[in-house]
């Protein structure tokens, strides 16, 4: 939680273990002691609550360009920011902003990577992690400081006014493939083909119409 008048950009909190790690819509996080990455985040980006959705992106591309460098063409982002390698999900993000008049001036970035842990609850997706992928256990500490380099070097970017929505779009989980999902109690086949300046994301389903849906407004079915 953001404390009033002592935010400094750039405060990094890791821990060894969780008793109670939530993720979004108030899902659990699950976490072996000394594990996996626990990690929050203090960064002011002074955006406007409208340039929102750019900042989810270069978060979500942050964890994506690393562990790109692990685990290649494998990681995908799935809408709006959990990171997927094939079908199994290994990290996840929670990002909660500080408004004033319309300005993000403050976010805490809280990030839930799997490294060590090989042995998960049932979820859907099912979990995997770094250990799990490639048999071999890794330095926390050194994925830790590959992800906070990269962080930098995106908020710079950001902070330049690089447009990264195309690029997040091309990282999207199953853009371009028929898949199925569900909305209220309707089930459907659709395509994702990408998400507004919004956020929303893009469905094209089978009237050849596309269609958009907020976060927590539809989910895949695995």
């Amino acid at each position: 939680m953001l404390l009033e008048n002592r935010e400094e950009e750039g405060l990094v909190v890791t821990t060894d273990v969780q008793t109670n790690g939530v993720g979004q819509r108030g899902k659990v996080w699950e976490s072996e002691c000394e594990k996996n990455l626990l990690m929050s985040v203090v960064l002011q980006p002074n955006i406007t609550t409208a340039e929102q959705q750019v900042f989810n992106c270069a978060i979500a591309l942050t964890l994506y360009d690393v562990l790109v460098t692990y685990f290649g063409a494998a990681v995908k982002i799935k809408w709006p920011n959990d990171i997927m390698i094939g079908k199994k999900k290994i990290a996840g993000i929670l990002i909660q902003n500080k408004v004033l008049k319309a300005i993000i001036t403050h976010a805490v970035v809280g990030i839930g990577l799997n490294v060590n842990q090989i042995r998960f609850n049932a979820y859907l997706p099912e979990a995997t992690s770094f250990a799990l992928e490639c048999n071999t256990t890794f330095d926390v500490i050194t994925i830790r400081d590959k992800l906070l380099s990269r962080l930098k070097q995106r908020m710079d970017n950001l902070k330049s006014g690089n447009n990264i929505q195309e690029e997040y779009t091309d990282a999207l989980y199953l853009k371009d493939k028929p898949a199925t999902f569900q909305h209220a109690e309707s089930k459907f086949m659709g395509i994702i083909r990408g998400i507004t300046a919004e956020g929303t994301l893009m469905l094209e389903q089978e009237d050849g119409n596309i269609h958009t849906y907020k976060n927590q407004e539809i989910n895949y079915l695995f």
